[in-house]
């Protein structure tokens, strides 16, 4: 291969562009090794994993509801009135088990010396090596000092898949910092169980109706709520809607549902509108004499 002057000139300013910044690595991996090499060793340990009891497992039940009428649509036009049957329904659903464990982990920093404070401190938990670490907030106390120690509270949702009151649990617990090279920080809870039976959670409602002004309740499973009629007239709103609505046992709303009634009603005329004088001009009326035609003039003339 031939090589012009113009070609070697720009090959030889490549590899002083790659030497150059191959030092530049050597130089900032030196540094973070230096800097590394300053940090003082700390020893974590843990101390506690605690769980508070009793731990959390609920069932929470799902609603809907449904509200129908017939007729839906009056048509009134030629007077008289009309009736339509409201049905309101509701619908339980399976319930859907959740739980999970609170707690604190305990972190204690072991070195005495003056300079082994924790450096990027972080902690976490898991159950029995069956759900994944989860990272646990150490705001409180970003920052253990040499020979301090600080408890960190955490929250551990159990897979749906691995709920079991008769199963016993452990929670696992981790601490790890930069500047800790023992790996001691492990840590564990006793066995923990979850309660026999589970807190129920909106299991039973109460339906308000709108239309009617009632409430129905409490209602604990699936059932026609009630049934009602409701005669029309005219005068009427075209539209007349009628709305049911669930309230959980807790108090927070639920789902609601509409039914809608259409009524046609005679169609009124509205009052003639009087003619606008054109402006500008002045109408002028000669009255008149009783008895005697009027013809515009005087009659003595």
């Amino acid at each position: 291969m031939l090589f012009t002057k113009k070609s070697t000139r720009a090959l030889g300013a490549l590899i002083v562009s790659v030497l150059a910044l191959c030092m530049l690595a050597l130089t900032l991996t030196a540094g973070n090794a230096a800097h590394a090499a300053t940090l003082t060793s700390t020893s974590l340990s843990i101390t506690s994993v605690n769980v508070t009891t009793p731990a959390n497992f609920t069932e929470t039940f799902g609603w809907s509801i449904d509200k129908d009428v017939a007729p839906d649509f009056h048509d009134l036009s030629g007077g008289g009135s009309s009736t339509s049957q409201y049905t309101i329904e509701v619908t339980k659903g399976d319930g859907t088990f959740a739980a999970s464990f609170d707690g604190t982990v305990c972190v204690s920093n072991d070195n005495q010396e003056a300079s082994a404070d924790t450096v990027n401190l972080q902690v976490a938990v898991q159950l029995d090596s069956i759900s994944p670490w989860v990272q646990v907030d150490t705001s409180s106390e970003p920052v253990i000092p040499a020979g301090g120690s600080h408890c960190y509270p955490y929250h551990l949702d159990i897979p749906m898949s691995v709920i079991d009151p008769t199963t016993p649990y452990v929670v696992d617990a981790t601490a790890v910092a930069t500047n800790d090279q023992t790996g001691n920080g492990q840590g564990h809870s006793g066995l923990v169980h979850l309660p026999a039976t589970p807190a129920l959670v909106h299991n039973s409602i109460t339906v308000k109706d709108s239309f009617n002004g009632l409430t129905y309740g409490p209602l604990s499973s699936s059932q026609v709520v009630t049934t009602y009629n409701r005669t029309f007239s005219c005068p009427s709103l075209s539209d007349v809607p009628n709305t049911a609505m669930i309230f959980y046992d807790d108090g927070t709303p639920g789902p609601g549902d509409t039914a809608d009634v259409h009524v046609i009603c005679p169609k009124v005329s509205p009052p003639p509108v009087p003619p606008t004088p054109t402006q500008g001009t002045t109408t002028t009326t000669t009255p008149t004499t009783p008895g005697l035609p009027n013809t515009g003039s005087d009659p003595n003339a």
